[in-house]
């Protein structure tokens, strides 16, 4: 995500080594021919390298077609290898060395191996940009490479490098761009690389880097990106760095930072990180408050400050001059008070992530002048009041979370203008009314959280459009009335969660028909009648939980057709007839609750194939006969009960083995 930021700079930067890439003639390059022999050599260049045109031709070198693939001559010496992504395989030669005007070493994506050559540092000292992302690179970062001093890229990401960052590399003075991420670095961030005075992007996160930030960094004046996130970095962020004033963006989470975010980088005015649009300090142990004077980075797009211990309130200044901020990401702290009514100001803000704090007071109707959000995650608070009926503008509105708060009043029925509402939960609040059957207009809905509220009223017939529901839990609310047989047309449907309620009628025949039902729990309700024979039909059912109702009849033979099915619970009900033999094909099945009805019949010997069972419970019935031998097959059977019944006999031996 973060490298995704450099993309367009990163096209201008690399280019002009690039341009001269394929100049073809070796003309004036022939005393160059045994070292570039010596890498086609050492990289396996006659049995895998992809392209290896003209490599080894020494017959016409100013009349070839063509050249040698990769290489550039500028009419007396090498000056360009570019090899990237050609399947080289082996070891660098140090002999390269010699290339003495080689200005591009270009060789990603390979898989080069063993160690970075320490002569190169001696011997390529007019080199602009080495390349070598993306391969098997062992060993350390060569002190000696500091005499590189007009290097002004180099790419050795993707590698696994160990080792410490070099402080002789201070006097690489011309270096712009320096990528060491995701390699097995350690050691300190050396604090005289502050003489790069000329560095625009320092891209060394993933590795296992310790200490702290350097202060005397603030002097890389032209620095735009800083990626150190994914280490082990300690410390405080430091004051000074304000003085960077052409960062553009500062990635540092995932580390092991303390203290407070510098207020001094806000402080002075819209001229202080005049650029800053990128912060990311999440996943730390950083306190204190979040500063009001960040209202002055007027540039500021993308705040990460989550997962951390911040404490006090949100800065209510942000609301006046925070036209571009557009993700306030500020989760997982222990911030309080209110949400700021001045917040409403941002007019550009799409993410808005608060969960996890101890926020109080209202949804602020202000903030529906946010017409181009996205995201609103502000569960687990203490948030009261109800929910604003203004923010039906959200027409851009994929995911709304407010679980875990306090919030009461009903669903606001002009929610039904969220049209690209993905994903809403709104559950363990006290929220009271019904299910607003206009909320049949949110077509793109998928996942919806209502339970554990005060919810009455029926479920509505009217949502049997909502043609991509996926996800729906209502439980542990008061919900009435059937459930509706006009759902069955929900042809995304996979998990419903009714149960805990007062809904009563009988299990639609009809939801047989729904193709992607995996899960659905009606327990605890006062649903009666016959179990359907017609979900049989249901295939990729995976559980299904009917308890504590009152159910009749018996257990369908047919329901044998439910082969995916895993977990089943019909306890409590009243429920007769026998354990149908023909259910030995649902051998899926881990887990099997049918106690507490009038099961009667035996232990049917044909579910001994459900050698998957953990555990069963049939207490509590009719059942008659003796323990059948056969089911000591059932060796992953970890709990049984089979108390309160009339089975006679003994134990058989043969179940010695569960």
């Amino acid at each position: 995500m973060y490298v995704s930021l450099l993309c367009t700079y990163l096209s201008l930067l690399i280019a002009a080594p690039l341009t001269t890439v394929n100049a073809g003639l070796m003309c004036g390059c022939e005393q160059r021919y045994g070292v570039l022999m010596e890498l086609y050599t050492a990289t396996n260049g006659p049995t895998t390298w992809a392209n290896r045109a003209g490599w080894g031709d020494t017959s016409t070198p100013c009349n070839m077609t063509g050249g040698w693939y990769g290489v550039t001559c500028n009419g007396s010496d090498v000056t360009v290898i570019n090899l990237g992504n050609n399947s080289l395989i082996g070891t660098l030669p140090a002999s390269l060395s010699n290339l003495t005007s080689l200005l591009a070493f270009i060789a990603s994506s390979n898989r080069i191996g063993g160690p970075l050559p320490s002569a190169w540092g001696t011997g390529l000292t007019q080199l602009r940009n080495v390349s070598l992302d993306g391969n098997l690179l062992t060993s350390t970062l060569p002190p000696s490479w500091g005499g590189m001093t007009l290097l002004q890229t180099m790419k050795l990401n993707d590698n696994q490098l160990s080792g410490t960052l070099p402080g002789g590399w201070s006097t690489m003075t011309s270096m712009v761009s320096l990528y060491l991420y995701s390699n097995r670095l350690t050691g300190t961030l050396p604090r005289n690389w502050s003489s790069w005075l000329h560095v625009q992007e320092l891209l060394i996160y993933s590795n296992d880097l310790a200490g702290t930030l350097p202060s005397t960094w603030s002097q890389l004046s032209s620095l735009q990106f800083l990626y150190l996130y994914s280490n082990s970095l300690s410390g405080t962020i430091p004051t000074t760095w304000w003085a960077m004033k052409r960062l553009m963006a500062i990635v540092l989470s995932v580390n092991q930072l303390t203290g407070s975010i510098p207020s001094s980088w806000g402080e002075g005015g819209a001229g202080v990180m005049p650029l800053l649009y990128y912060v990311d300090v999440s996943s730390n142990q950083l306190s204190g408050n979040v500063p009001a004077s960040w209202a002055n980075l007027s540039s500021l797009q993308t705040v990460h400050f989550s997962t951390n211990s911040l404490t006090g309130t949100l800065p209510a200044a942000w609301g006046a001059s925070r036209s571009a901020l557009t993700v306030l990401d500020l989760e997982f702290n222990q911030l309080t008070g209110p949400l700021p009514d001045a917040w409403g100001q941002m007019r550009s803000v799409q993410q808005l992530l608060l969960s996890g704090n101890q926020l109080t007071g209202t949804l602020p109707a202000s903030y529906s002048s946010w017409t181009g959000v996205n995201y609103i995650l502000i569960s687990n608070n203490k948030l009261s009041g109800s929910l604003p009926a203004s923010w039906s503008v959200f027409r851009n509105l994929y995911q709304l979370e407010l679980n875990g708060n306090s919030l009461a009043g009903s669903l606001p029925s002009s929610w039904s203008g969220m049209v690209n509402m993905i994903q809403m939960k709104l559950y363990s609040n006290f929220i009271t009314g019904s299910l607003p059957p206009e909320w049949a207009a949110l077509q793109a809905l998928q996942v919806l959280y209502v339970n554990v509220n005060a919810l009455t009223g029926s479920l509505p017939d009217a949502w049997s459009t909502m043609a991509r529901l996926s996800v729906l839990f209502v439980n542990e609310n008061q919900l009435s009335g059937t459930i509706p047989t006009s759902w069955a047309g929900m042809s995304n449907f996979a998990v419903g969660s009714f149960s805990t309620n007062r809904l009563n009628g009988t299990l639609p025949s009809s939801w047989s028909g729904m193709p992607k039902l995996q899960q659905l729990s009606v327990g605890q309700n006062n649903l009666s009648g016959t179990l359907p024979v017609e979900w049989g039909q249901c295939r990729g059912l995976q559980t299904l939980y009917l308890n504590e109702n009152t159910f009749t009849g018996s257990l369908p033979s047919a329901w044998s057709g439910m082969t995916t099915l895993l977990h089943f619970a019909a306890y409590s009900n009243q429920l007769t007839g026998t354990l149908p033999a023909s259910w030995w094909s649902m051998v899926s099945l881990q887990d099997i609750q049918i106690a507490t009805n009038s099961v009667s019949g035996s232990l049917p010997d044909s579910w001994s194939s459900m050698t998957l069972l953990t555990s069963i419970d049939v207490s509590s019935n009719s059942l008659t006969g003796s323990l059948p031998l056969s089911w000591s097959s059932l060796v992953k059977l970890s709990y049984v009960n089979l108390q309160s019944n009339a089975l006679v006999g003994t134990l058989p031996p043969s179940w010695s083995s569960l």
